[in-house]
């Protein structure tokens, strides 16, 4: 965020420098506001308002409190009504879109709303598209970031101005949102959500950072200035990563080449590859594992829609293929504590087996019996015929039955793969192990293998 001076003025003064400073608005032209009706989009929507700045309000339906969610769509509909607004609402199945994407339901609700906003900005022409972020939950996604890995662009934090989506209220923290909102007497629905720990951000916002301004008075604000520091580095840096990207890089096809000699002779070659990666959706992660010591020639690494290839001279960057999935059986070696698949990351942990130790019941964790694996161990969709033991049982099971046992749709059972070992079935992918590859009292080393679900973006 570029530097603004929030000198001390009231919230609307400060508003009206602060969307001028970044020129959000476009003059003589409609902005449309996303308004769930809680006090951060209510008290946005009236400073719109006063700042006399034509909107058309959104409201998205996520469907996922009941009678809550319906009071919402009603409550926001009056409102734009009494202020001469035009009203758009959708409603969503945000439960069933996450779960076909495989995405949590935070991650399916901004989908589904931020590309529902592009096509109504589009229909009607809406200039801009006003969301209601404000200073804390700036700050709240930089943890975010840290938490999940980023690189110095998600330090840089949430941009006033990105594309066609405006933030006017992120100079605010949400104290002074809900004083003006007392002050000015705007009415608000409460989202019972905002309560909840089961949501990161809430985690984040109720705990640590207060845990965190107990240590370090004034938190808040400090991280504020490092974000607008971090935003100005950020500029610097994506200025050095674009030279050198194009020194190393050509495109031939539908292939990128990555000159491995020019990578290296850079003078950060793990940031200079992920932020090369990173727009294909590899993780930080591969980055540093892709290059680190001893280097193997032909290790591959996949993002859900690209594969990355280590060749002797060139890491080669390529467009999967639409049934790459079908077809695909990735090799995984227990060498290796960490694999990055198309949709999943995955984890090995050799142990030795203490004779007390309770295996880990986790769906997404296999405990397996590291003296029965034998090699290739692969990962790959399941096919019809296949069987297995699982655990607990005696007999063995076709899949398909053993699906049907579970109630699995049929969008869930497209999406199920399986770990092999020399051609047999070991494991379920978080469902269950085959019985004969579980640990017993005679096991003397024990691999874990766990899974992680990456969210799509």
């Amino acid at each position: 965020m570029t530097k603004y001076s929030k000198a001390y003025l009231p919230l609307f003064e400060q508003f009206k420098r602060f969307i001028g400073f970044h020129r959000l608005f476009v003059p003589d032209s409609t902005a449309l506001a996303a308004v769930s009706g809680g006090v951060d989009s209510m008290v946005m929507l009236h400073l719109l308002h006063e700042a006399g700045i034509a909107v058309a309000v959104a409201h998205c339906n996520f469907s996922l409190r009941e009678g809550e969610s319906d009071g919402d769509e009603a409550f926001v509909k009056q409102q734009a009504a009494a202020w001469g607004m035009s009203f758009h609402r959708i409603r969503f199945n945000t439960r069933k879109h996450a779960a076909q994407k495989g995405i949590s339901i935070e991650m399916a609700a901004r989908e589904l709303r931020y590309r529902w906003f592009d096509k109504l900005a589009a229909q009607h022409g809406y200039s801009r598209i006003a969301v209601a972020h404000h200073r804390d939950d700036n700050i709240e996604t930089l943890f975010i970031r840290l938490g999940r890995g980023t690189g110095i662009k998600g330090l840089a934090g949430i941009k006033p101005l990105n594309g066609n989506i405006v933030r006017p209220l992120l100079f605010a923290s949400r104290d002074e949102i809900i004083a003006y909102a007392k002050e000015k007497k705007i009415v608000f629905r409460e989202d019972s959500s905002n309560t909840s720990d089961d949501y990161v951000r809430n985690q984040l916002r109720h705990h640590l950072l207060p845990a965190l301004e107990k240590c370090f008075p004034g938190l808040r604000d400090v991280l504020t200035r490092d974000i607008a520091h971090f935003d100005e580095a950020e500029a610097f840096y994506r200025e050095s990563v674009e030279r050198f990207s194009r020194q190393i890089c050509r495109i031939s096809g539908d292939t990128l080449y990555i000159n491995l000699k020019g990578l290296l002779q850079s003078p950060v070659p793990h940031a200079l590859l992920y932020e090369i990666l990173q727009p294909y959706g590899f993780p930080v992660e591969v980055s540093v594992r892709a290059l680190h010591p001893p280097f193997r020639s032909g290790r591959l690494f996949y993002s859900a829609s690209y594969r990355l290839l280590c060749d002797r001279k060139y890491f080669l960057l390529q467009p999967k293929q639409p049934d790459d999935d079908d077809k695909q059986a990735y090799p995984v070696d227990l060498k290796d504590p960490l694999w990055h698949l198309p949709h999943f990351d995955l984890s090995v942990n050799r142990i030795e087996r203490a004779p007390d130790s309770v295996p880990d019941k986790s769906p997404t964790t296999a405990c397996l019996d590291g003296d029965l694996l034998l090699p290739p161990l692969l990962i790959r969709k399941w096919q019809p015929g296949d069987r297995f033991q699982p655990f607990g049982m005696k007999g063995t099971k076709k899949l398909s039955d053993f699906f049907t046992d579970l109630k699995l749709s049929l969008a869930e059972k497209e999406k199920v793969q399986v770990l092999t070992s020399a051609g047999q079935i070991v494991w379920v992918i978080g469902y269950r192990i085959d019985g004969r590859y579980g640990i017993t009292a005679a096991t003397r080393q024990t691999v874990h293998i766990s899974i992680r679900r990456r969210e799509i973006k």
